[in-house]
């Protein structure tokens, strides 16, 4: 397989251009691998991205990643009945009514339907009191969805352990 493993910080740095250019459409999922390390699955309107990372429960993870494919392999990884993921604007009354909500342990089912049904924004013009950003899927997606993926799964592995035993993190070294 051909794809180029790429830095975490340079594939972000590409998502969030692209994002501000079509912020429609886009999915993200994450889980562990069958390897120990985190994956992320990352679709948007020019494909779908998988990103390995040392955990996905660190605020500022280490990682490397690569396109998959077409957006359309996405598809199962997640279902299309869940909202794409974005970033949304919150108004007052919807600050209002989700702090209400949470203060007297209410269902908030209602206002994050609402909110989730909004067009997410490109970042750049997002305006108001509250953003929300989301939704992210946990997922224990432990197949695969093409045999490239899967051949790009163990490069990325190999990618990541060498990336972390050069951080002086990783004791495996292939």
């Amino acid at each position: 397989m051909r794809a180029k493993s790429r830095s975490l910080e340079e594939i972000m740095i590409e998502m969030q251009r692209t994002y501000d250019e079509d912020s429609r459409g886009w999915g993200i999922s994450l889980g562990m691998g069958k390897d120990g390390y985190g994956n992320i699955f990352i679709s948007g309107p020019k494909g779908l991205w998988q990103i390995k990372v040392d955990s996905i429960y660190k605020p500022k993870p280490i990682g490397v990643g690569a396109r998959v494919g077409a957006v359309d392999e996405f598809k199962k990884l997640i279902s299309t009945k869940i909202p794409s993921y974005g970033f949304r604007p919150i108004n007052e009354d919807q600050m209002s009514r989700l702090r209400e909500g949470m203060s007297r342990h209410r269902p908030l089912d209602e206002i994050v339907g609402e909110i989730l049904s909004a067009k997410p924004s490109p970042l750049g013009k997002l305006r108001g009191p509250g953003i929300v950003q989301g939704p992210i899927i946990h997922s224990n997606f432990h197949g695969y969805i093409s045999s490239k993926q899967k051949e790009l799964d163990s490069k990325l592995k190999r990618n990541l352990d060498k990336l972390l035993f050069r951080e002086g993190i990783g004791g495996i070294h292939y």
